[in-house]
C-alpha cells in the first residue's frame, strides 16, 4: 500500500463521482458533506470548504468504499 498524503477535496469528489457516489443533504446544513453509494452501510463525510483531504479520512473513506489506496492513485495518475 502507498503512502497516504492529503488530495484535493475536488479531485476526491471526483473519485466518488466515478464510483456511482452521489451527494446527499444534511439535515443539519453543516460544514460536511455526505455522500452515499447503493450498497453502502455507512455514509462517505467530507468538507468541502478544505481544500485537500486529509490522510487519515482518505483511508477511513476508502475502507467504506471497499476500495484500495492503490486504486485511488490509478485515478490519480490518469488526471495527470
Amino acid at each position: 500500500m502507498g503512502d497516504f498524503r492529503p488530495i484535493k477535496t475536488r479531485l476526491f469528489i471526483k473519485y466518488l463521482e466515478k464510483h456511482n457516489c452521489y451527494r446527499v443533504k444534511s439535515k443539519s446544513g453543516g460544514s460536511h458533506s455526505y455522500w452515499k453509494r447503493p450498497g453502502l452501510t455507512r455514509r462517505i463525510t467530507i468538507r468541502e470548504a478544505d481544500k485537500e483531504i486529509p490522510p487519515f479520512h482518505i483511508k477511513t473513506n476508502l475502507e467504506t468504499l471497499g476500495l484500495s489506496f492503490k486504486d485511488l492513485e490509478d485515478f490519480i495518475n490518469k488526471k495527470k
